[in-house]
This record gives C-alpha cells, structure tokens and sequence, in this order.
C-alpha cells in the first residue's frame, strides 16, 4: 500500500502550494556532481582498463545543492549557503543555482578544495568514482563568516534546512550558532556526523537507520527498539520530532 493511499487529490495539491509559498534556507555542504558518460569498445594497451570514449559531460548541484535544488523544482523560493575552495568550481557552482533559481551564498576559503565528485559511466555502468575534497574542519574565522552571511536571513525565510554531509563546514560552534539564532523558525536537520549534539535544540532531524544506529552507538539496531531509542534521543536533544528513513 502507498502511504498516498489515504490521502486526497485535493491534500496533495494543497502540499504542493504550501511548498511551493515556502522561503527556504538551506545551510550545508555543496558539492559538484561530474557525470561523463561514455561508450568503451576496447582495453588500453597501456594496463588492463576500459578506454572510455567521451560522449557526454555534465555538472550537477550536489550535496545541500541538491536539496535546494529539489525544494526550488517544487516552486519553493530557495537560498543555499555553503562554502567552496579557491578554484574554478565557485563559477560553477553560482552557474548551476543561477539556472535553478537559487539564491547563492557563498563564502570561498582560501587554501581549500571544492567538493567534487565525478563519475565515469559508460553502458549505463559506473566504472570509476573520483573525489576531489577537504573535509577538515573549517576555521573559527571561516565560521564566523558563514555566520554573518546567513544571520540576516531570519526574518525573510520560512524555514532553515541543515544539510550536513560531513565535509567540515558544520562544525559544532557553526551549528549552535545556526539553531541559536534560528530558534524562532523550524530548522530541520539531516545529519551525517555521528555527533547528534551538536544538533541539540533543532526542529527535526532526519537520518536514516544507519546513521542513527550509528549515533546512539547501537549499530545492529532491532526494529522493535527503534521506538524506545528514538523517543530517548527526542528527550535528549530537545527536538520536537525525528524521522528515520529506513534507506
């Protein structure tokens, strides 16, 4: 049964024009998706690899791109903030939210690697995956950048999205800052740290069973356990909710 069963043509149209009303900030780590698509007809002679015969090249919004990518495809009017490195991906990355619809905030750190992953396909088969990243921590310095970019934005979005894919932007203090200053609007977090207080104080998080067996250190997590734990980590970090996908 599909959760839509018991839901009217009419609710699903009000879902979509509430979203399609909604100011988002998303708040997280971007990352540039490279896809090259290709056809490969021989091994090289120089070691035992594909020779891969490029057709087509392609970058996406990855990462919190992606998600404010997908809320600004609903109708959603979208502001995506993050960081990048002191290369050419930054054109890149204003290029891709300009034809999206997104309102860019981005802050280049010096000495610092975009996020980039490109993948190789051919015959609709992934062959390679590179990545190109820092994942450190970014700096107090840095952090406080961030923060007086996205700090004036409280009064003119409807609702923050954190988008942490553990690249080193949300760093603890960066986060207690974000929920502190937004705590007067829902702030809806999806977690890759296995640190979930540093998201204490947030609307919602929402990991998948993974990441939240991982972050209550109870990694072979039974179902019939989910509820008890879920409910203890509701308490703990004061959150009004917690949605766990099961991906």
């Amino acid at each position: 049964m599909s959760p839509y069963d018991d839901t009217s043509k009419e609710e699903l149209i009000f879902l979509f024009e509430r979203i399609a009303s909604l100011r988002i900030l998303v708040i997280g780590d971007l990352i540039v998706d490279n896809y090259v698509w290709g056809t490969v007809n021989r091994i090289s002679p120089e070691a035992p690899v594909p020779v891969i015969r490029t057709q087509k090249k392609e970058a996406r919004l990855g990462g919190a791109g992606n998600v404010a990518a997908n809320l600004a495809s609903l109708g959603s009017q979208v502001t995506l903030a993050g960081i990048c490195g002191d290369d050419d991906y930054e054109d890149i990355i204003l290029e891709l939210c300009h034809k999206k619809k997104i309102d860019p905030v981005i802050v280049e750190i010096s000495g610092r690697r975009s996020s980039v992953k490109s993948r190789i396909i051919a015959q609709n088969q992934q062959l390679l995956r590179i990545d190109e990243e820092d994942c450190e921590h970014i700096s107090g310095a840095d952090a406080d950048t961030v923060f007086r970019q996205i700090r004036e934005y409280d009064a003119s979005v409807d609702g923050v999205i954190i988008s942490d894919y553990n690249k080193g932007l949300l760093t603890p203090d960066l986060t207690a800052h974000i929920l502190g200053h937004f705590n007067n609007i829902p702030v809806i977090v999806d977690p890759k740290s296995n640190d979930f207080s540093k998201y204490r104080g947030a609307t919602t998080l929402k990991p998948n069973r993974k990441e939240f067996g991982n972050a209550i250190r109870h990694p072979d997590l039974k179902d019939e356990e989910i509820d008890q734990y879920a409910r203890q980590l509701v308490d703990e970090l004061k959150l009004q909710g917690l949605v766990i996908t099961l991906g």
